[in-house]
């Protein structure tokens, strides 16, 4: 078994600066069992700065002890830049060497690209479908005022007209593009695919190189 007092005076084999002023000395216990299990556990206190694990976009969840992977990403104390974020994997890794992090970054903006490339496809199902349903209703509107016209009914026939109006209002507001979602993710690029040595955001050249621009860590 293997184990870790994550903190400014702690034993990990990785450097947490005296600036961090929100870690404590002795603040995380990072436990690697000889079965493969990996455990942190809080040793700041109930009342203490705490330990936080990455649930999602920009989303940390507080915890006392919990099982963890390889890949989880720790957060000690509670966010500002006196706090101090790593992945666990980095407890066993050479000092300085960030590959593992890098290649992670490069597979998570792989899915992230995917997921936006869906979503557009998606939008671009639904302008289609949203277009075709206007097109018919004017169709069938334009042939009924015309069979109206003809019929000598005279302006009887606008109706449908302003019904098509209508309609094609709810078709944009059903089937239209859903840009919110859109947003969402894309403004999930500068905060969440950035170096994990100096936390500046990285380019997609720099994301697909495994190389900051910034510090030039790789």
């Amino acid at each position: 078994m293997k184990e870790y007092i994550i903190g400014r005076g702690g034993t990990q084999p990785f450097t947490i600066a005296d600036s961090c002023r929100g870690v404590s000395h002795k603040h995380a216990r990072l436990t690697i069992t000889d079965s493969g299990e990996w455990w942190i556990e809080n040793l700041s206190g109930p009342q203490g700065n705490g330990v936080f694990l990455k649930t999602g976009p920009n989303n940390f969840e507080r915890v006392e002890k919990r099982r963890i992977d390889e890949d989880t990403i720790i957060r000690l104390g509670e966010g500002s830049h006196l706090s101090y974020t790593f992945m666990a994997h980095r407890a066993v890794e050479k000092p300085g060497n960030y590959a593992y992090e890098f290649l992670d970054l490069r597979k998570r903006f792989n899915l992230y690209k995917k997921a936006i490339a869906d979503v557009e496809a998606e939008n671009k199902r639904r302008s289609k479908m949203a277009n075709t349903i206007m097109t018919i209703f004017i169709v069938l509107s334009v042939g009924i005022v015309l069979w109206s016209w003809l019929s000598g009914h005279g302006l009887n026939g606008m109706s449908p007209m302003l019904f098509t109006g209508l309609v094609a209002t709810l078709s944009r507001t059903m089937f239209g593009p859903k840009t919110d979602q859109l947003k969402k993710l894309m403004a999930l690029r500068q905060t969440e695919f950035v170096c994990p040595v100096c936390g500046m955001p990285m380019s997609d050249f720099a994301i697909a190189n495994l190389k900051c621009q910034a510090c030039k860590s790789s």
